[in-house]
């Protein structure tokens, strides 16, 4: 059991000091962007708004 926590211990220093959570977080961004973008290109017909989003968009940059 030791040996296994110590084997462990080194892959969580190596995580640590990798830079593996950025690369993780860029990664994992990039596809939540691409997921949610591609929402806007999947349908064939207009996508029906609540009154209250149109409202709202008309102000947005």
């Amino acid at each position: 059991m030791g040996a296994l926590i110590e084997m462990l211990g080194g892959i969580w220093d190596w995580i640590q000091g990798s830079g593996f959570w950025q690369h993780l977080t860029i990664v994992l961004m990039a596809l939540i962007t691409m997921l949610t973008r591609s929402f806007f290109l999947i349908p064939d017909r207009e996508i029906p708004w609540p009154a209250w989003a149109s409202r709202g968009l008309q102000f947005a940059p």
